[in-house]
């Protein structure tokens, strides 16, 4: 098979195999949305009696009037809603207030839940991450998650905690209750270890996923207690590479992302096509000039030989042009070379075939 042929139908197989997967994997199992939630995650920290004020909002994408039905998962008395019912008309919008508070004296820690939204005829959940730390905090902190997206069950993360002194109160004994918890409110891994903090400190801290751990999104945590001061930090991440929590990792496979994608290896692989095509083209009618060239002169010595040599030897070069013009008509059909190019060649060929 000639080489143009072979890269030609690669170009073919991968646009039919790009638009097969789009089609199979996105466009077909993708159904339109009928109501947009403006959040992805609500993520905050309220502080002994404090609260954290939060607006949602809830639009209406169908053309006919809704009710929407609100309520929280694994957050009771710690999150509410200013109105638990939303009624929206077609393509309406409204904005639903959420405030967090600790009204039930709950331990200090870290809580996660969700905000349910159903209709009818569908529903969404929007994931909380809610952290519950003391009136005063004396040592706070953040943390980091490596790497982001565990590939399978069983891996190791690490965690990088960053404690800060925030009192200035010089070296002091710090309890730290590292955990894992999956967006259930479900501890996965626990485990306690005291260090001492002067000013600021980085550790890092390896924590190995039990086998046993579903694919999802996860969140890591610490609560840095010294006395009656309870911090809080908390980061996420995603066991084998599903799609990430709003804020974790960024979710590539979308569908505008694929279709991107799909459209630059099409314009890639036509372009390296066209610029082959060309190039194939001038080399072929360079080689062609060359050896008609070749065969000239031949033909003048072919005047010299001997009476019994000169018709083998015109048969040959005869049979010769004759595979040249073949050649050149099967470049022309497959739209290697122009028009033009194809009559000055083949006139090139006919002037030698004449001068037999």
């Amino acid at each position: 098979m000639k080489a143009g042929k072979i890269i030609f139908l690669i170009f073919l197989i991968l646009l039919v195999a790009g638009v097969s997967v789009y089609f199979i994997f996105f466009y077909s199992t993708k159904a339109p949305e009928d109501f947009e939630v403006g959040s992805t995650l609500l993520k905050t920290v309220i502080r002994g009696g404090g609260v954290s004020p939060f607006q949602v909002k809830i639009e209406n994408l169908k053309d006919y009037p809704r009710d929407f039905n609100l309520f929280f998962t694994n957050l009771d008395g710690l999150a509410f809603l200013g109105q638990d019912r939303v009624e929206l008309g077609a393509g309406e919008t409204r904005f639903v207030n959420v405030t967090f508070a600790n009204k039930k004296d709950a331990s200090y820690g870290v809580y996660i839940g969700f905000l349910n939204i159903a209709s009818d005829d569908s529903s969404k959940r929007l994931p909380i991450i809610l952290e519950v730390e003391s009136d005063d905090v004396l040592f706070d902190g953040n943390i980091e998650v490596f790497p982001t997206t565990v590939k399978k069950p069983g891996d190791r993360i690490s965690v990088e905690i960053k404690i800060f002194d925030l009192s200035f109160l010089g070296a002091s004994s710090v309890d730290l209750t590292y955990f894992v918890k999956d967006f259930e409110n479900r501890v996965i891994v626990m485990e306690e270890e005291t260090i001492v903090v002067e000013n600021q400190i980085t550790i890092t801290k390896p924590i190995d996923l039990p086998q046993t751990i579903q694919e999802g999104n996860y969140i890591a945590g610490v609560i840095i207690n010294y006395k009656n001061s309870f911090g809080t930090a908390t980061n996420f991440f995603n066991v084998g590479g599903g799609v990430a929590v709003a804020g974790g990792a960024l979710n590539f496979l979308d569908e505008k992302f694929l279709m991107i994608i799909v459209i630059a290896v099409f314009v890639i692989f036509a372009i390296v096509f066209l610029i082959y095509q060309r190039v194939r083209a001038r080399d072929l009618l360079e080689t062609q000039k060359r050896e008609l060239r070749s065969i000239a002169r031949e033909i003048k010595k072919s005047k010299t030989l001997p009476k019994k040599s000169f018709p083998r030897k015109i048969g040959k070069l005869r049979k010769n042009l004759e595979q040249k013009l073949e050649s050149l008509e099967r470049a022309k059909t497959s739209r290697y070379i122009s028009e033009k190019a194809y009559r000055k060649g083949k006139e090139r060929i006919l002037r030698l075939i004449r001068r037999l």
